[in-house]
């Protein structure tokens, strides 16, 4: 399968930092038939703005300019999706219209920074509620195993709590799809005001976000794919913390590959120590 960038998820990641009037642009490629004669004039005629608020749009968008940006969407647009009568098609359709997203919107050097964090951090804490705790319930469970100290909380008072007992060399990577879970930005807005560092996973990007978020990594939303509803909601969150998970090994690969041996062998004793034991009361029974 080969991945290509597209124009629209682009959109739907910076649509919360666009002004009102670039909101507005952005809704009519978000819904306009590609058929449409979607020149500069006829866009600004039609949407009671300049030209020049739509060329600010496609550079605020990470384009030269409008050719440039028009040249992309419609490239995009003429991607046709297979016809879908079957509910298991249009669950498989969803996910790869999911994974164009994420790739669409996924920035190489942050990932790096992240991973970057992750290694030069003492302790990591990783924190979500509801679907969004899964993914740091998940980021705990595999990140340990190849020697990272973290730990995951997904309760309220918790998290909360967590403030409280920052130490030097924490980080705090906080899941939120909706980015508006009152208990994480709590947590994130105290690690920063006492100088740790923080990572923050959403959907919903916000300039506000970025004054106390060290980073932001945007994650694919299901809010404009047709099927969304039959997505797993923390799936986008689990995909990019694969990512990093990648890297995040990739960096002194042959010490964490021993690690991870030594912990699956560990786990596999105790297996073993358990079937020893059972047998055992079976024989004396």
């Amino acid at each position: 399968m080969i991945y290509e960038k597209s124009v629209i998820p682009i959109i739907e990641s910076k649509y919360t930092l666009f002004t009102a009037t670039e909101k507005k642009i952005a809704d009519y490629f978000l819904q306009c038939d590609p058929g449409m004669d979607i020149s500069i004039q006829n866009v600004a005629e039609e949407l009671y703005v300049s030209q020049a608020s739509i060329s600010r749009f496609a550079k605020k968008c990470g384009f030269v300019g409008f050719r440039e940006f028009i040249f992309a969407f419609l490239d995009s647009v003429r991607v046709k999706k297979p016809n879908a009568n079957m509910i298991t098609q249009n669950v498989f359709n969803t996910y790869q219209d999911l994974l164009n997203k994420a790739y669409s919107i996924i920035d190489n050097d942050q990932i790096q920074r992240v991973v970057r964090m992750l290694v030069n951090s003492k302790k990591v804490i990783a924190v979500g509620k509801g679907s969004s705790g899964y993914a740091a319930s998940e980021m705990e469970s595999r990140f340990v195993r190849v020697g990272l100290d973290i730990d995951s909380l997904t309760d309220s008072d918790r998290i909360r709590m967590q403030s409280v007992f920052l130490k030097d060399g924490d980080t705090v990577v906080a899941f939120s799809i909706s980015g508006k879970t009152e208990d994480i930005l709590f947590l994130l807005r105290s690690a920063h005001d006492r100088g740790k560092k923080n990572i923050f996973f959403t959907s919903a990007d916000s300039q506000a976000l970025h004054e106390f978020c060290d980073e932001v990594v945007v994650v694919s939303s299901l809010e404009y794919l047709e099927n969304g509803n039959l997505i797993s909601p923390q799936f986008p969150m689990l995909l990019v913390l694969d990512l990093v998970y990648s890297e995040y090994i990739n960096i002194d690969s042959v010490i964490k590959s021993a690690i991870l041996e030594d912990t699956v062998t560990t786990l596999n004793k105790k297996e073993d120590d358990k079937r020893f034991y059972l047998s055992r009361q079976d024989r004396f029974r």
